[in-house]
């Protein structure tokens, strides 16, 4: 039996491969000119759509995974802290102090629980803000200055060959890499800008470019939803099929941080028990 990240990440090739086919589409000579248009932005919301159910699918797969494995020790300080606030407390005005003595003393004792999904939000529409709470909860502080200058960023070169090649390579390898629990993703595949090798003298202003793609792609998304993008000129087909290699990029880049992250603290944490 499959883990739940691998099956999620069966979910979002299909995903992907709705968007290729409505790019196709758009592509197709027989297409009338006067649908092209319409085609472009029924796929543009729809690249929104797969995005954010990706976003939010992935990190429940890696829940589930945590849960049916039933082994407590595989959760990272950050989600227990989160579980306890918004499980526990029900989001409840505490103070963090408060919040804190829980969260250890449930480390402490390692009490096996499970953990719910209901502080991912995901009732509600993806911002940029959403995106880096989530990662926090998940141990990935600051996800935009994680993957500034890392190979995720390679879709911000325009190589359509080189973004296909890169999200092909890397759908396949942690697709394999993620068939069992606890995952075997190897975390130095990538080098990332983490709190452990950032340098003190790199600047604090240093940020993925995905953080402006992400607040360009919601700020486009709103204006669609609420009756924008009427002129041709607001989209266009190659923007489409790079938007759709970022994001592609920037959910396999979750995948492998969440993953490895949670992989890591795991063998970790195995280890000081032997």
């Amino acid at each position: 039996m499959s883990s739940n990240l691998h099956d999620e990440i069966i979910v979002l090739e299909e995903r992907w491969k709705e968007l290729s086919e409505m790019i196709r589409l758009v592509k197709d000579k027989r297409t009338p000119s006067r649908k092209k248009p319409i085609y472009l932005k029924a796929a543009f919301l729809m690249l929104c759509s797969h995005f954010e159910g990706g976003f939010y699918g992935v990190l429940k797969g890696i829940l589930s995974d945590i849960n049916e494995a039933s082994d407590y020790v595989s959760l990272p300080e950050p989600l227990v802290r989160a579980y306890v606030k918004y499980t526990l407390l029900g989001n409840q005005d505490v103070k963090g102090q408060q919040i804190t003595k829980i969260t250890k003393e449930l480390l402490r004792q390692e009490v096996n629980l499970k953990i719910k999904d209901d502080f991912l939000n995901h009732s509600s529409n993806l911002t940029s803000d959403t995106v880096k709470q989530c990662c926090e909860h998940f141990s990935v502080r600051d996800i935009n200055r994680t993957l500034y200058d890392s190979d995720f960023e390679i879709v911000f070169k325009n190589s359509f060959e080189d973004s296909d090649n890169f999200i092909k390579k890397e759908t396949a390898y942690l697709s394999r890499m993620t068939v069992s629990f606890p995952y075997q993703i190897n975390e130095n595949r990538h080098e990332l800008k983490t709190n452990e090798n950032r340098h003190e003298s790199e600047s604090a202003k240093q940020s993925s470019l995905f953080t402006d793609f992400l607040e360009s792609l919601i700020q486009n998304r709103n204006e669609a939803v609420h009756g924008g993008m009427m002129s041709d000129t607001n989209l266009t087909l190659e923007e489409l099929e790079n938007d759709l290699f970022k994001i592609q990029s920037l959910t396999l880049a979750e995948i492998y941080c969440f993953g490895s992250k949670i992989q890591s603290d795991y063998n970790q944490k195995c280890k000081k028990r032997e």
